[in-house]
């Protein structure tokens, strides 16, 4: 039973982990041709009511199209207005649907 329960947990940690590393980063999905067609702005007072800590600054949701695909990426706004290259390059704020 022991054994069952590792292997399942196992499994789940290098599927959450495959997961993670499929998400492209925003400067990859603009390299490889999709573009920004929408940038909306999230304050913090929307952000309490779906569960984020208080102290959870504004955010920007940027969506990006490249023909049928499309992606939404999330910065906190800061980081955003400031163009903040780690933020950017960073590999978990991506999501990417209809590849």
């Amino acid at each position: 039973m022991l054994r069952i329960a590792l292997s399942t947990g196992l499994c789940l940690s290098a599927a959450a982990s495959a997961l993670a590393q499929d998400k492209p980063s925003f400067k990859e999905l603009i390299g490889s041709g999709y573009e920004i067609k929408d940038v909306s702005f999230v304050p913090t007072d929307a952000l309490k009511p779906m569960g984020y800590p208080p102290d959870t600054g504004a955010a920007v949701l940027v969506t990006l199209q490249k023909g049928a695909s499309s992606a939404v990426c999330g910065f906190n706004a800061s980081n955003w207005s400031n163009q903040a290259a780690a933020s950017l390059e960073g590999t978990s704020q991506c999501d990417v649907y209809n590849k």
